[in-house]
């Protein structure tokens, strides 16, 4: 993604969709938007809910959307 106006979104989200193949889903998980410091990119990282702890590297499908405001 590219910043149209040269600074970090004022808003980023995203959804969790199904996950891949071979991925137990023994927890329920949340995303937690992670870093939006850089202009160009945004971050997430899932959230096991039933651990407490943060997911490692994991298989999912999603969507994200994120919104710069031009004014």
């Amino acid at each position: 993604m590219k910043s149209p106006n040269g600074k970090k979104a004022d808003y980023a989200a995203y959804t969790i969709g199904p996950f891949g193949s071979g991925f137990i889903q023994a927890g329920e998980f949340t995303v937690q938007r992670w870093e939006t410091a850089d202009v160009n990119k945004v971050r997430f990282r899932l959230w096991d809910t039933k651990k407490n702890d943060w997911c490692g590297r994991v298989a999912i499908f999603g969507c994200w959307i994120a919104m710069w405001n031009l004014v």
